[in-house]
């Protein structure tokens, strides 16, 4: 199910967005802003493709207007745009990010509002199978068995994107029907999962994680004990 060539990355502008819990609140928009001013790249982008809502009262008079979701769906789908057809779009029309919105709402019961990680996986997995075209293994086909094994989880995860993404590791590791049956087994706890693992396995299985951590510039996974 995942891909072994997942060596695409995501603009590390997108993941500094993506990995602060943000929401439409006046001191959420000033953290925005400031990421958006201090990288050359992205100031440049979004005065020239949202000139339109910048007339309204500048970063916060946009981002009050579209919110922090309208930006960011925004700008994934611009990073998409780039990706398929070579260069960012002056107008963007949301029509690339419903895979990657569609992953986010059926595992929101991970997390709390506010939380843009699993939307960060999702324009990961976009990115590259949209790089990965000719030989793409559906990195967003993640079996429904998976929702049922993972859907009584107590706890919100401040970082579901690495739960996800390491459930999608051990099937592509095990095969679908043993790693779901662990992680029912196991109520999605990596640490007991990993020791029924033998070393082949493990090797392969962290593998597939570096990829993630590499992709999204961010290795916490392998900084805790746990990702839920």
């Amino acid at each position: 199910m995942v891909a072994k060539d997942l060596s695409a990355q995501v603009p590390e502008w997108f993941t500094r967005l993506c990995k602060i819990n943000l929401n439409n609140s006046r001191n959420s928009f000033s953290d925005i802003a400031d990421i958006i001013q201090e990288d050359p790249f992205l100031k440049v982008y979004v005065n020239y493709a949202f000139a339109d809502y910048l007339k309204k009262g500048g970063l916060l008079g946009m981002l009050t207007a579209i919110g922090w979701q309208g930006l960011r769906n925004r700008l994934a789908e611009a990073i998409l745009h780039k990706i398929s057809y070579g260069d960012y779009p002056v107008e963007i029309e949301l029509d690339l990010i419903e895979s990657t919105k569609d992953l986010e709402q059926r595992f929101s019961f991970l997390f709390v509002e506010g939380n843009s990680r699993l939307f960060l996986l999702g324009v990961f997995l976009q990115i590259n199978e949209f790089l990965n075209e000719e030989n793409s293994q559906g990195f967003l086909s993640i079996p429904v068995e998976l929702d049922e094994a993972i859907v009584d989880l107590k706890n919100k995860s401040e970082l579901p994107d690495w739960l996800i993404f390491s459930m999608m590791a051990l099937i592509s590791v095990l095969g679908e029907e043993k790693a779901i049956g662990l992680i029912a087994k196991n109520k999605a706890d990596i640490d007991k999962t990993l020791s029924s693992l033998d070393q082949s396995q493990r090797t392969a299985f962290f593998e597939l994680m570096l990829t993630y951590g590499k992709g999204i510039r961010d290795y916490d996974f392998f900084l805790e004990s746990k990702v839920i």
